[in-house]
This record gives C-alpha cells, sequence and structure tokens, in this order.
C-alpha cells in the first residue's frame, strides 16, 4: 500500500461517517471490502491503531506506511 493510498483511507475516515463506524467495528474486513490491498505489516500497523479515538488521534497514529 502507497503512502497516497494511507491517505485516502484517512481521508475517508475523517469524511463519511458510515466508513469510521465500519472502521471501528472490523477494519480488516473493512479495509479489504474497500478494495484496498494492505501489506503484512501493515496489516500488523492497522491492528495496533486505537480506532476508539478522537479522529486527530488516529491521523496521528496512523504513520505506518513511510
Amino acid at each position: 500500500m502507497s503512502q497516497a493510498q494511507i491517505e485516502t483511507i484517512i481521508e475517508r475516515w475523517m469524511n463519511d461517517a458510515a466508513f469510521r463506524e465500519r472502521m471501528r467495528a472490523a477494519p480488516k474486513a473493512t479495509v479489504a471490502e474497500e478494495g484496498y490491498e494492505l501489506s503484512d505489516e501493515e496489516l500488523q500497523a492497522l491492528d495496533r491503531l486505537d480506532l476508539s479515538g478522537r479522529d486527530e488521534d488516529l491521523v496521528r497514529q496512523a504513520n505506518f506506511a513511510g
């Protein structure tokens, strides 16, 4: 997954309440259903994200692609 795709996911998180709720409930399934392809390392990083916090906190945590 490229940095651009991660930015797309974050932007979608910020602007799409339904996507945000799906991500909070089942992040791996949601990413797969939306057609994003994550490496094993990125999937592990996704598992480590705390999706229950504020949106701003997610943006800070989400720097796992670079």
